[in-house]
């Protein structure tokens, strides 16, 4: 693929297609009835009014894209996890990451970035705007992303209960969550799935 994209969006939370969504679900919970918004990314999409059905049973089905690559999220959710304080994320980490490396047989090694691959081009990059020593920054800021992304996704979830919360189906409706997959963000050298590793599985 493209270039490995993340950081923070222009968009407020409002703004946002994910919380849209939770918002949306939750106002059909809360009020039974309610009304996509308009002007997405598609353009001007006529707006849909959804109204539960009355005295039967139901299914309200939403997906969040978050967390998931790119990793863009509102500022605010950055501004949660700092860098700076990532202090387990350190050369000497990423150097032991790397010599663990060595003794991988050539099926584990094509599961690694180290020779091509998403964290290779994240550090590439990085080496490019400031030499080595900006990698680990750079490994940061990449797992900055993925927290922010994931606690994106909880703020839109917490709606979508708070909506629960308050629709007279309270205390007769199941919600289930799941997920696809686990995610590496630098552990052997790799970021994302498709690995038979314990991370992305």
């Amino acid at each position: 693929g493209g270039l490995m994209q993340f950081g923070p969006s222009r968009l407020e939370l409002t703004e946002s297609g994910g919380w849209q969504a939770a918002d949306f679900a939750a106002q059909l919970l809360e009020k039974g009835t309610a009304t996509t918004q308009t002007g997405g990314r598609r353009g001007a999409e006529q707006p849909q009014t959804v109204t539960l059905p009355k005295g039967r049973p139901f299914l309200v089905g939403c997906g969040l894209f978050r967390p998931h690559l790119p990793f863009y999220a509102p500022k605010e959710f950055f501004d949660k996890f700092p860098t700076d304080e990532m202090t387990g994320l350190n050369r000497a980490e990423l150097d032991s990451i790397i010599a663990d490396l060595k003794d991988l047989p050539a099926g584990g090694r094509r599961f690694s970035d180290y020779e091509g691959g998403k964290l290779k081009q994240v550090m590439e990059n990085a080496r490019k705007v400031g030499g080595a020593e900006a990698e680990v920054q750079a490994w940061r800021e990449l797992v900055q992303a993925y927290l922010a992304c994931v606690s994106f996704a909880d703020t839109c979830i917490g709606r979508i209960l708070e909506g629960l919360e308050e629709s007279p189906q309270k205390s007769n409706t199941v919600v289930v969550l799941w997920s696809d997959h686990g995610f590496h963000l630098g552990s052997k050298y790799h970021v994302a799935k498709q690995a038979l590793w314990e991370e992305a599985n």
